[in-house]
């Protein structure tokens, strides 16, 4: 036998949706700031791999090429470039949300 789901209306009719640029509808404000919640909590671990990243990718250069200490150097300079980076974006992004653009404004 098949279960049947019910269809439940999403959003609800008395409420007008969200209509962001990226051709996602949201239903209500609500969900908007679960979505900048979610994406500011996401810096603390970007702050913490991006590095360990980095590190790790320059431990491997130097034990390839030989290259002590320059790998492990540039590598952690690379991984808290990238978070800065990244992060300086998620801000950019959530700012713009909460404003009422779009928020893909990041740079090439």
């Amino acid at each position: 036998m098949l279960a049947t789901w019910r269809v439940r209306r999403f959003p609800p009719a008395d409420r007008e949706p969200i209509h962001l640029a990226c051709g996602v509808t949201m239903p209500d404000r609500r969900y908007s700031q679960i979505r900048q919640l979610g994406l500011l909590a996401s810096i603390p671990a970007l702050l913490v791999i991006a590095p360990l990243i980095g590190l790790f990718a320059g431990q491997w250069v130097e034990k390839k090429f030989h290259l002590q200490p320059w790998g492990t150097i540039v590598g952690l300079v690379l991984g808290f470039g990238a978070a800065v980076r990244e992060t300086r974006n998620i801000i950019r992004k959530s700012q713009a949300e909460d404003s009422g653009q779009d928020g893909d404004d990041s740079e090439p």
